[in-house]
C-alpha cells in the first residue's frame, strides 16, 4: 500500500492536537521548533518515533540530520524500504516524500496519523506493551528520594564517595593528625534532606516549564494552520461570488 498526497488537509483540530500531544510524549533528539513540518523534514525524528516503539526494527545510525534536500529524500526512501514496508506493510509515495522534504503544510500531520494507527494496531496484534511516555519519566525523576541516597548513617556525603577513615593513633612525640570530623546530628541531616528535596523540586519545575514551552509552540503552530485555513476558505468564497455586472 502506498500513501499518496491529497489536495486538502482533511484533518480536524481535535486530531491535530492529538498528534501534537503524541509527538510531545516521545523523546526526540532534535530540538522542537515552531513548525512540526520542519522538525520532521529530514525523516530523523520520524525514525526516532518508530524506534521508540520498535527499537529492533530501526537502525538509527543509518539516518543523519541534514539540511540537504537529496539527503533528506535518501532518509525517507530508506525508511520506506527498511522500516515502513517491512514493519507496517505500507510505503510513502514520491509526491508525499517531496512534500515532506519541502515542509509542506499538513503533509507530516497526515503521515503521523497513519503511522500512529499502524503502530497502535501492531502493538495490539503482537501484544506488545508500549513504552511509558516521556511525562512518566519526568514524574519518576521528580518523585525519587535522592536525598536518602546521599546521606549516610555516620556522615553526610555524595553517593559513591568513600567515607574518610579515622585518624590513626599516633605517637605522642609525632606530629598530631587532623582533628576528627564532627559527627552530624539529626538537625544537620534534616537540613541536608530539605536541601536535596528543594533541588529535586527545582529540576521538576524546569522540566515542566520545558514541556509547557513545547506545548505552547505546538498551539501557536495550530493557530497558524487555522489562519491558513481561514484564508483558503475566504479565497473560495471570493471565487464563488458572481463577477458579472447589473444589466
Amino acid at each position: 500500500m502506498s500513501l499518496t498526497e491529497s489536495a486538502s488537509s482533511g484533518i480536524d483540530d481535535e486530531r491535530l492536537e492529538m498528534i501534537y500531544g503524541w509527538v510531545d510524549e516521545v523523546p526526540l533528539t532534535k530540538t522542537k521548533k515552531t513548525s512540526i513540518s520542519r522538525d520532521f523534514a529530514d525523516g530523523v525524528s520520524f525514525a526516532e518515533l518508530i524506534y521508540f516503539y520498535f527499537p529492533k526494527s530501526v537502525e538509527m545510525h543509518n539516518y543523519t540530520i541534514t539540511s540537504n534536500t537529496q539527503k533528506k529524500k535518501a532518509n525517507w526512501r530508506l525508511l520506506n524500504r527498511k522500516v515502513l514496508k517491512k514493519l507496517f506493510g505500507f510505503e510513502l509515495g514520491d509526491d508525499v516524500i517531496d512534500n515532506l522534504v519541502g515542509s509542506k503544510q499538513f503533509t507530516i500531520e497526515k503521515v503521523l496519523l497513519e503511522l500512529k494507527s499502524r503502530i497502535d494496531n501492531k502493538l495490539k496484534e503482537e501484544r506488545i506493551k508500549p513504552p511509558p511516555p516521556l511525562s512518566s519519566f519526568r514524574a519518576k525523576e521528580s518523585d525519587q528520594p535522592e536525598a536518602d541516597q546521599h546521606i549516610g548513617t555516620k556522615g553526610r556525603g555524595r553517593k559513591g564517595m568513600k567515607p574518610q577513615s579515622k585518624a590513626p593513633i599516633s605517637d605522642p612525640v609525632a606530629m598530631p593528625g587532623p582533628p576528627p570530623r564532627r559527627q552530624p546530628n539529626r538537625k544537620d541531616r534534616d537540613l541536608a534532606l530539605m536541601y536535596e528535596e528543594k533541588q529535586q523540586e527545582c529540576l521538576a519545575k524546569e522540566e515542566t516549564i520545558l514541556m509547557l514551552q513545547a506545548k505552547t509552540s505546538r498551539l501557536e503552530h495550530l493557530m497558524h494552520l487555522k489562519d491558513l485555513r481561514l484564508e483558503e476558505l475566504q479565497t473560495q468564497i471570493e471565487h464563488l461570488r458572481p463577477t458579472g455586472g447589473i444589466k
